[in-house]
């Protein structure tokens, strides 16, 4: 029995001893393949080796000056075919699943868009605070308001309403006062305001690049990001601490309330007694209706967005290493 490798489907396969030298069919793929003569050799009286029947010539094996005989390649047997190397496969195609009769939309999370987003954000900050944070609003009218900046000095706006909606008004004037956490809060915000539509705007900036007011930028570019993302979680910190504390305006009207009802708590020594109390001065502030505005609440919304664009900023830049841009899509 012969064993033979096929040529074209390269499957070792067996064929008769009488296919010697011919060409015999292949039992795998069927495809005529060449097969070798028998090779016989014989020893001759002389020691020398003989190949059907015909002495060869005792010759010596040559080996390259130098080397290592049994680190030269070995030739193949005569008569075995070398096997044709396979033709390189097409590398499959990539594609993401999908089911049939769906439909989907995302949106691809691209740097090169993520970094205006804080610039927008701090734009939009700026501006809600020429708008009113927070203010008193008895039903639904408003009489007494209260910016960013009035609460920075210590001030209300009144509305333009009948002198008896506003009897209030001297006492808010002598008891409204400044908040200390938006002192450092608005210059916070001017110098990230700056450096973002800076890092927008300037490329790789130097000392001669730059005007003289701006010397300082060069030193500081390449940690821009993570200055940028510190004041903006300072920033966030700030406003929520004075949300949380209450502004002038709020600070005040619950004083005004607590000093109308100071003598009743003094004198409320028993649970019911308190209790009573305590519904009044409720009472007393659901009169007031204070109230946290729309521009106070994009505000901080803005604030989480930009710390939120910061980092992802920071992580789409320098961390990716190659791969690809993360994508929100929904599918329907």
């Amino acid at each position: 029995m012969i064993r033979q490798l096929c040529s074209h489907c390269y499957a070792a396969v067996e064929l008769p001893p009488d296919a010697a030298g011919t060409e015999a069919p292949c039992p795998k793929c069927g495809k005529a393949i060449a097969v070798p003569a028998a090779y016989a050799p014989s020893v001759a009286a002389s020691g020398g080796l003989h190949h059907l029947g015909a002495a060869a010539p005792n010759l010596p094996i040559p080996t390259p000056s130098g080397t290592n005989p049994m680190s030269d390649p070995i030739a193949p047997p005569p008569g075995l075919n070398a096997p044709i190397p396979a033709p390189p496969l097409d590398p499959i195609p990539s594609f993401a699943p999908t089911t049939p009769g769906t439909a989907s939309c995302g949106v691809t999370f691209n740097p090169s868009w993520v970094d205006w987003v804080p610039v927008a954000c701090f734009t939009l900050i700026l501006i809600s605070t020429f708008f009113n944070w927070v203010g008193v609003y008895p039903g639904g009218v408003r009489i007494y308001s209260q910016t960013p900046w009035h609460a920075l000095i210590g001030s209300v706006s009144p509305n333009t309403l009948p002198d008896e909606l506003l009897q209030d008004e001297k006492y808010f004037e002598e008891n409204v006062t400044g908040n200390r956490w938006l002192i450092a809060y608005f210059p916070l915000l001017f110098v990230a305001l700056l450096l973002s539509w800076l890092d927008r705007i300037i490329r790789n900036p130097t000392v001669s690049s730059v005007p003289g007011p701006l010397a300082w930028l060069p030193s500081i570019w390449p940690k821009r990001f993570m200055t940028l993302t510190v004041l903006s979680a300072l920033m966030l910190a700030l406003i929520l601490i004075q949300t949380w504390r209450g502004y002038g305006l709020e600070t005040a009207v619950h004083k005004k309330v607590a000093d109308k009802y100071a003598e009743q708590v003094e004198k409320a020594d028993v649970t019911p007694k308190k209790q009573k109390v305590a519904v009044a001065i409720g009472e007393g502030l659901g009169a007031y209706q204070l109230q946290g505005t729309t521009p106070l609440n994009l505000a901080i919304l803005a604030h989480a967005v930009a710390l939120g664009a910061l980092l992802g900023s920071s992580f789409l830049h320098h961390n990716r290493a190659g791969r690809p841009l993360p994508r929100l899509s929904l599918q329907y």
